[in-house]
């Protein structure tokens, strides 16, 4: 319901989630993080190595099923930045 409800409750952080893919520049592991765009995958070596692999289709809103604001009754989405 934004622009009404003005809700926002922080969460942990779900960046540098751990992957099965390694870097194809240094051989170091890819990490999950997210950006406006969406999400992506980054070598865990960085600053040394600054590969990154974009994950298309990822979205970066998504509405979470089963939870309404406790302000408005609005669905809640999730949002990373």
């Amino acid at each position: 319901n934004y622009p009404k409800c003005k809700y926002v409750k922080q969460t942990e952080n779900a960046d540098n989630e751990a992957t099965q893919e390694l870097c194809e520049k240094c051989g170091g592991e890819m990490v999950q993080k997210f950006s406006r765009n969406g999400a992506f995958l980054a070598c865990n070596n960085y600053p040394e190595c600054k590969n990154t692999k974009s994950l298309k289709n990822t979205p970066t809103k998504e509405t979470i099923e089963g939870v309404k604001c406790p302000e408005c009754g609005g669905d809640i989405a999730l949002k990373r930045s």
